[in-house]
């Protein structure tokens, strides 16, 4: 086994004959068919050589989203997991955790050839990709840049569009203790699933309005034969471009640079308040819209009611609900540059 050929599991799914080969060369146990709902992780590990492999349903990357459901049982749905990162561990305070159990080894075949050496040192050639976790913290910055420092150091590097490196690296003992492959993962904005299973599935009526107000205003990074298209007023339309276009959530990858665009997002999606100069402010989009069609009722009120939540699941998704909608989104977008220049600059990368 080498580093590459670790790495190379990354991405695949738990089926793949190609992971169940190298599972089975080294003795480890047979990947998992599938994950419960309420699992969401489970991770393999051979203690022997210090290498873990974690297996995911949900993961918020375009190349392995939605979910692959593969059973309906009660109480728990499952789903078909992938490798979603993979680790190598120096033995000191491992990263290498999470929900579900240590992986056990199998009965070791004959063709078994340990990485490690009687000492629990990796045998020469294994380190094929990343200087190995003896590196020193000047090797370590040479191939990976300037670290993000915390009390743990995490060097940072693409391994490809998709797939990223983290070394992490203890300052006080001056060694890496794990380096890990996982896949980028995008900031999930609206945390929002428009499907079947989702938490808010009566009110996709008026996220989809939100979705519209970004489409109207080229906030998503879109095709301009698109926009050219154009979108209607209306909630099936709207959510047919979402699963078609955007597969069915807003991540931060698919939203322009537009500065202050994400923090207002993130605003506007909390019903909490925030201070201002001229006193707290609430800019909660449910509230937002409400108010626009004149039926939140008292303006100083922030709290949502279940009577106003009844309106809300009630409210059509046409003209006369949206284009109000959109012209106080706007003007609260614009309120709140002003009040916060640099609170936060949105970056997507």
């Amino acid at each position: 086994m080498t580093q590459k050929d670790l790495f190379g599991l990354i991405g695949l799914k738990s089926t793949d004959p190609e992971l169940i080969s190298f599972f089975s060369k080294y003795g480890l146990e047979e990947p998992p068919q599938n994950i419960a709902a309420n699992e969401l992780t489970k991770i393999i590990t051979d203690e022997r050589n210090r290498v873990c492999v974690v297996f995911s349903y949900e993961i918020i990357h375009e190349k392995f989203y939605p979910p692959v459901l593969v059973g309906k049982e009660q109480p728990q749905n499952s789903f078909l997991p992938y490798v979603s990162a993979v680790g190598i561990r120096s033995g000191i305070e491992p990263s290498c955790q999470g929900r579900g159990g240590a992986g056990r080894v199998r009965n070791v075949p004959s063709s078994y050839t340990p990485v490690r050496d009687e000492l629990g040192s990796y045998y020469e050639g294994f380190w094929n990709v990343t200087p190995s976790y003896t590196a020193t913290e000047e090797e370590l910055t040479s191939y990976y840049g300037i670290p993000q420092k915390a009390p743990v150091w995490r060097f940072i590097k693409d391994y490809s569009k998709d797939f990223e490196i983290i070394a992490y690296y203890d300052p006080l003992k001056k060694v890496c203790t794990d380096i890990e492959l996982r896949i980028k993962e995008y900031r999930d904005i609206l945390r929002v699933w428009f499907g079947e299973g989702d938490g808010v599935r009566d009110f996709h009526h008026i996220y989809a309005m939100l979705v519209k107000w970004l489409f109207d205003n080229r906030y998503l990074r879109l095709d301009e034969n698109l926009y050219a298209q154009g979108l209607i007023n209306d909630k099936e339309n709207v959510l047919d471009f979402i699963h078609t276009h955007l597969k069915g959530r807003v991540w931060d990858y698919q939203l322009t640079d537009e500065p202050l665009l994400i923090s207002f997002l993130y605003t506007t999606l909390d019903d909490s308040d925030i201070e201002t100069a001229d006193g707290p402010k609430n800019y909660y989009f449910r509230r937002q819209l409400l108010l626009s069609l004149g039926r939140w009722g008292n303006d100083q009120d922030t709290r949502e009611t279940p009577e106003r939540e009844n309106v809300l699941r009630e409210l059509l998704f046409d003209d006369l609900t949206y284009i109000p909608f959109r012209k106080i989104m706007d003007d609260t977008f614009e309120l709140y540059r002003r009040l916060f220049p640099g609170r936060f600059i949105s970056k997507v990368p």
